[in-house]
């Protein structure tokens, strides 16, 4: 992409003229500001770099974790079962019990919780009933 000559011109810094040229001091100051701008521009595509490097070794990290599991998966999965895959295979069936026990222990236990909780209720009613029966003349 082209800069116009009137975008040129805009980029332009207006210097005061003396007379033997630009303000020298004029010139200096606005040459030390493009240059502090310049390195931070620099350090900003330096950092802009590494972090594409970073990422790029994650995502590399990521694609060979994936293979592998992949990998696993599919041996895994073969029939019949290959002597290999069997114990992972076996392993991950026990996982998965697991897994499914504990979660059906706290879901019996919240049951039972709300299930003493209704009762408990149930029982102070009656008990505030029957009081109130024998208290009756």
């Amino acid at each position: 992409m082209r800069a116009t000559a009137n975008e040129v011109e805009e980029l332009r810094p207006g210097f005061g003229v003396t007379w033997r040229g630009y303000d020298r001091q004029e010139v200096q100051s606005y040459l030390r500001c493009v240059e502090t701008e310049l390195r931070l521009l620099t350090a900003e595509r330096e950092a802009a770099r590494a972090h594409a490097s970073d990422v790029t070794r994650t995502l590399d990290a990521l694609a060979e974790e994936n293979r592998d599991l992949r990998a696993r998966v599919d041996r895994i999965c073969r029939t019949p079962i290959e002597p290999d895959g069997l114990a992972e295979r076996l392993g991950r069936m026990v996982e998965l019990a697991k897994e499914e026990a504990l979660a059906l222990v706290s879901e019996a236990t919240e049951e039972a919780t709300a299930t003493r909780d209704r009762v408990a209720t149930q029982l102070r009613e009656a008990q505030a009933h029957l009081s109130a029966l024998t208290q009756s003349p």
